[in-house]
């Protein structure tokens, strides 16, 4: 899960910050954010960022199915999906940015936790005051 927020400074200002160039990286708990700063292209400006996980995916057994866990993440529930675990990272653009691309690249081979085994899909919301 990604937010992207426009900042109050103009793309230019931002471009000489050191956290921009140097791509320090931030982290939280387990997972580590690498980003690239910003670079200007033929088509405009392109920025990276690369998220990395410590640590596995592993299957937890709940009640009548499994649920997948990760070490740092925190976990998505949407009604009648399955409950998987998520991380978000905030991305600040400068003003009068317009994002109109995102791409998702998965680095290495996928790997096969179990198979034929129920992934426990989220139940529905129910409500604290018995109604």
């Amino acid at each position: 899960m990604m937010s992207i927020s426009p900042s109050l400074l103009p793309v230019s200002s931002l471009l000489g910050e050191e956290v921009w160039a140097t791509g320090e990286a931030a982290s939280s708990a387990a997972v580590q954010a690498q980003w690239s700063g910003f670079e200007e292209t033929e088509n405009g400006w392109t920025a990276g960022m690369q998220l990395q996980f410590d640590g596995l995916p592993a299957l937890q057994s709940l009640g009548s199915g499994t649920i997948v866990t990760l070490a740092g993440a925190n976990t998505w529930f949407n009604t009648g999906e399955p409950i998987l675990p998520v991380a978000s990272q905030n991305v600040l653009l400068p003003q009068g940015t317009r994002l109109v691309d995102v791409r998702v690249v998965g680095l290495g081979e996928g790997r096969v936790l179990g198979t034929g085994t129920p992934l426990l899909a989220a139940p529905n919301p129910v409500l604290l005051d018995g109604s």
